[in-house]
């Protein structure tokens, strides 16, 4: 393909790397595109492909809107110049113009808004893109305390701009976190289509019928640990068969049928029934009826 003076000249200017921050991205594509990002001269992209490492995926936070109005590029693929581009906090993006051709850019983000950071060397972990609090965190410290940790707590609420009140940091007065957990779970799952499906519009332009989203978590649950703030709960498919409540101090373990076949163990007393049969220690040994002398046969 020959090239003319103008587009060489073109390519030598705009070179092979730039930098965008990133107004929104599109996941529902095998590669991941971004619907806009802007650069540092007044160029804003759209509809391009953004590159992740294999066996890694994450959907950046959309930019952070300002009280004016934002610009955008609807429905134009390629480089546009756009002199009034958002200025709202916003994830990055390393733009790659590959052969110096600002037409065709792939880009490799980054989000200094939530990147889990002063780790020690040898030390990693694999984190959320919406505030970085959960995390698999492989820690190497040589404390005694080293291992693979996967974390987890409640998202932080945003201050409300307007009033400045009602910020959910610790300590600083606001009201609580939106809760989180965390779920190791064996679960039944279909493996996800290479087509992407596409939201089905309605005749007139009408809204139309939205598409079923994919249930990475699973479709069902075969067997289930939850953890919270508050509880450790067990799980024996949709139905739980046992906690912690960390709160009242209580152990318990039962069928999920109406709990006639349970243990518990809480601060007054431990408990275990089977039917009309119960043995309970609070202080002393009791039982629902006499105590008989047997083999022990557990088959």
């Amino acid at each position: 393909m020959r090239s003319t003076i103008n587009d060489a000249a073109n390519r030598v200017q705009t070179s092979s790397v730039g930098r965008a921050t990133i107004r929104e991205v599109d996941d529902n594509h095998l590669c991941q595109e971004c619907k806009h990002g802007d650069t540092g001269f007044s160029r804003t992209h759209s509809d391009f492909e953004v590159w992740q490492p294999l066996g890694v995926t994450s959907v950046p936070m959309k930019q952070k809107e300002e009280k004016q109005a934002q610009q955008s590029q609807q429905g134009q693929q390629g480089a546009q110049w756009n002199k009034n581009q958002p200025k709202g906090e916003a994830a990055e993006m390393m733009m790659l113009y590959v052969g110096g051709n600002a037409a065709h850019p792939v880009g490799l983000p980054q989000d200094r808004r939530c990147r889990p950071y002063d780790m020690e060397p040898g030390e990693g972990g694999l984190y959320d893109s919406q505030d970085g609090k959960q995390m698999t965190y492989f820690r190497n410290r040589g404390d005694g305390s080293d291992g693979v940790y996967i974390v987890g707590c409640d998202k932080e609420q945003e201050e409300q701009q307007s009033g400045g009140q009602g910020g959910g940091n610790p300590g600083g007065g606001g009201g609580g976190g939106e809760a989180r957990a965390l779920y190791l779970r064996y679960a039944s799952k279909k493996k996800q289509s290479r087509k992407p499906q596409k939201d089905q519009q309605g005749q007139g332009g009408q809204q139309g019928q939205q598409r079923q989203r994919y249930k990475h978590e699973g479709d069902g649950i075969e067997t289930q640990m939850k953890l919270d703030g508050k509880k450790i709960t067990y799980n024996d498919g949709d139905k739980e068969v046992g906690h912690y409540d960390r709160g009242k101090k209580d152990w318990l373990h039962h069928d999920g049928q109406g709990a006639t076949h349970s243990m518990r163990a809480d601060k007054s007393h431990s408990h275990v029934k089977h039917e009309g049969a119960h043995i309970w220690v609070d202080g002393a040994c009791w039982s629902s009826m006499p105590i008989q002398i047997k083999g022990d046969d557990c088959s």
